[in-house]
């Protein structure tokens, strides 16, 4: 599994994530947050408005993250549902996100209880844990059954408008240089790089054992004097 670290190291190599946003990069995984594109699995009806999306009684939420995410033929994850969504009484879920995948993401939210639940639009709603392959995978799995289009969620029967639709469809969606490029030029991710430089570790040993010979001169330079001050 990688750590904050690892993936700050790799992106704009083998991860990009758009629209870019630091702070959601966590331990060791990346927030994904809720975007106003979310439909009841019973009534296949859209259940946002500008500000919650608005999860039915005894029915799950099919959600759209905010955000995409592109993974290269050597790297997969898990998108796993927030466990904290349990205290409003929203059962959790978790799926697979499999090497060489671009788009983004479903998540499924369900209501076990008998009222209906808000949740805030952009808010913090599923985790990715991603993992390096000791070799990457044959071919990419980013097909037509695999991403998150207009055509593969009128597949599922939900209810899309023209407007979802081109949202869901907008130009370097699914491609991997586009979505890299869009994170890479973007305003966060620039401030993001200039906050975030990491000192190379020798550049650390060798402040280490400078730092280390300046304390020993020092110090013999120390006694020198004090002796000659004692003679």
């Amino acid at each position: 599994m990688l750590s904050d670290v690892d993936i700050k190291r790799r992106l704009g190599k083998n991860i990009a994530i758009f629209p870019f946003n630091g702070e959601n990069i966590r331990g060791c995984s990346v927030y994904i947050t809720a975007s106003k594109l979310a439909w009841s699995l019973k009534t296949k009806k859209k259940i946002s408005n500008h500000e919650k999306i608005l999860i039915p009684a005894d029915d799950a939420a099919l959600i759209i993250s905010t955000e995409t995410i592109s993974l290269d033929k050597n790297v997969a994850g898990i998108c796993q549902s927030r466990v904290s969504l349990i205290k409003l009484g929203l059962g959790n879920s978790a799926a697979p996100i499999r090497p060489g995948y671009t788009g983004r993401l479903l998540i499924v939210i369900n209501n076990r209880t008998d009222k209906e639940i808000a949740i805030d639009i952009d808010t913090h709603i599923a985790n990715v844990m991603l993992h390096r392959l000791v070799s990457e995978a044959n071919s990419s799995d980013n097909d037509a059954a695999s991403l998150m289009n207009a055509n593969a969620l009128k597949v599922l029967g939900l209810d899309l408008s023209d407007e979802d639709c081109e949202e869901l469809d907008s130009q370097g969606s699914f491609e991997r240089d586009v979505v890299k490029n869009k994170m890479i030029h973007s305003q966060e991710y620039e401030e993001f790089k200039r906050n975030d430089r990491e000192v190379p570790s020798w550049i650390l040993f060798v402040m280490k054992h400078i730092i280390e010979i300046i304390s020993v001169i020092l110090g013999a330079v120390i006694g020198a004097v004090a002796v000659k001050g004692i003679g």
